[in-house]
């Protein structure tokens, strides 16, 4: 980090695929950055840039790897009755694939223990809304989450998930 209101990181990684008898591997790199705007208590924004880097190669064939460069904000509450609360999200990906997609969502926490999100997927051809509850009791947590499908071929999604916090 860089302070107080600034974080970056990176991350290298070779990346290795194969198809049949074909393979090939790249070496790839992720960069963030996080910013809490001292002047907006409680925004925060934040950038990634996805696979960075050479091209692969698979039986003779180069191809680009699938990058992303992300910018999204979040706002939660800081101050007054909803302060740790609520909180509000969205972001806008950048596929070097030109299919962009951008996500808006919110939790809200009723208690401490339990909060009530809400998100939506826009740009997406069979998706849209999600919605879903945490529960938290100490170190455990419990999820679920619903995702609104509308391709006639597949049914909704349920998701459950265990969560451990350290």
């Amino acid at each position: 980090g860089l302070g107080e209101e600034f974080a970056v990181g990176a991350q290298a990684k070779l990346v290795y695929e194969k198809i049949d008898i074909y393979s090939g591997d790249v070496f790839l790199f992720d960069l963030f950055a996080t910013w809490q705007l001292s002047k907006l208590p409680g925004v925060t924004l934040a950038v990634s840039a996805m696979n960075l880097g050479g091209q692969m190669t698979i039986n003779q064939e180069p191809f680009d790897a699938p990058q992303t460069v992300t910018v999204g904000a979040a706002w939660a509450a800081s101050s007054g009755a909803l302060a740790d609360r609520v909180t509000i999200v969205g972001d806008m990906a950048f596929f070097n694939d030109g299919n962009n997609k951008a996500h808006v969502g919110g939790e809200f926490k009723v208690v401490r223990e339990l909060a009530l999100r809400v998100g939506y997927r826009i740009n997406y051809e069979s998706q849209g809304i999600t919605a879903g509850a945490g529960f938290r009791y100490g170190v455990l947590g419990l999820g679920y989450a619903y995702e609104d499908i509308t391709d006639d071929a597949l049914d909704s999604g349920h998701r459950f998930s265990l969560e451990f916090y350290f």
